[in-house]
């Protein structure tokens, strides 16, 4: 093998998900030209008769004749170390992770990597993630991700599955890219060529996915599978074959292309009559695009009364009956200091006796 492989990162849980259970991780290597299996297994792993076993993990017959490109599947436990699959780029609030199943939870940080394995848990807080191929996610409020395989090499052909348990997930796959990228959940798989599209996985009595997309298309797979365009989403249920594709709400419009004001302060945003709620996220202006807060409300409006002073970045979207989300709305947003009051006749009367009786 002439070079090493650039480490990549994804995260996939095939099959039905098993929270009780340790589940098979491996990473997926991309062939290259003049690789072989011994040579891999040099390589990246310690593990005597390593060319052999993965030679029947991955049902090669005749190494020499892998095509370049082909993916090779390696168990995490036979590598020498685990790749970091992941950079946190913000947390707000509570969120833990752990490096293997049945290791100490640990409070996640802005600034740190993940290595493969990890399984990440947000309870009340919200984390963005970056993967190596400029993919971001940002894992919303009561999410729970696992990054359980990943990807090796630096050109086309990347693959990146991720396994969320449940929860919701934003994604943002790069346009160019000619990545693999799929996100699995207890009753569905998605899987999309560059795009930007939500994922919410429930894991209770009625198991479902709902995948909405904002860009691109997106293939749920369920039994059956639906090709989902722009501005479209579907809902499968597990053990049935997804539903048909759903018209997203529009993108709420605001009568200001800015707000600049202080507390207490009203946002207020067009009706669409088939929405039967809004949901408002405010995210910090800068460039890190945290997620601050989030709020439901059933009317096209909302007041802050608590709100620290400084510039914010509002996104709105509606909801339909069946639990769809629309496009984005979005609106910058300043918290000014507050007005202070005008003074009057008797307050200027009172200072200039006070400034004088200073001079004396």
């Amino acid at each position: 093998m002439t070079a090493r492989a650039t480490l990549w990162c994804c995260a996939i849980l095939l099959g039905t998900w098993l929270p009780s259970q340790a589940v098979a991780q491996d990473w997926l290597y991309e062939a290259r030209p003049g690789d072989t299996l011994w040579d891999l297994c040099l390589q990246y792993t310690a593990r005597p008769g390593c060319w052999k076993e993965l030679a029947g993990y991955n049902n090669i017959t005749n190494d020499r004749a892998m095509a370049p490109g082909q993916e090779i599947r390696i168990p995490v436990s036979w590598l020498l170390a685990l790749p970091v699959v992941a950079e946190v780029l913000n947390v707000n609030g509570e969120v833990s992770y752990q490096e293997q199943h049945g290791a100490a939870p640990q409070p996640l940080r802005s600034g740190q990597t993940l290595v493969l394995g990890s399984l990440v848990r947000c309870a009340e807080g919200s984390a963005r993630l970056r993967l190596s191929d400029n993919s971001e996610m940002l894992l919303r409020p009561g999410s729970v991700l696992e990054l359980t395989s990943m990807s090796g090499g630096s050109g086309p052909g990347q693959a990146t599955e991720l396994q969320l348990e449940r929860g919701e997930l934003e994604i943002e796959v790069p346009p160019a890219s000619r990545s693999r990228f799929e996100v699995h959940t207890p009753s569905a798989i998605a899987a999309v060529r560059g795009t930007q599209y939500r994922v919410v996985s429930d894991n209770t009595a009625t198991a479902s996915t709902r995948g909405e997309v904002l860009t691109g298309r997106v293939a749920v797979q369920a039994g059956a599978t639906v090709e989902v365009p722009a501005g479209f989403g579907v809902k499968a249920r597990q053990g049935q074959a997804p539903g048909a594709p759903r018209k997203l709400l529009a993108a709420p419009t605001f009568a200001q292309p800015r707000i600049d004001a202080p507390l207490p302060l009203t946002v207020h945003w067009s009706a669409d009559p088939g929405a039967v709620a809004w949901l408002l996220d405010v995210h910090a202006a800068n460039a890190s695009g945290e997620l601050l807060a989030s709020h439901r409300t059933q009317q096209a409006s909302f007041e802050f009364v608590a709100l620290q002073q400084g510039c914010y970045h509002l996104v709105v979207r509606a909801i339909d009956q069946e639990g769809f989300n629309g496009f984005n709305g979005e609106l910058p947003l300043c918290v000014l200091p507050p007005v202070e009051e005008p003074r009057t006749y008797w307050d200027l009367v009172i200072w200039s006796v006070m400034a004088a009786l200073m001079l004396l």
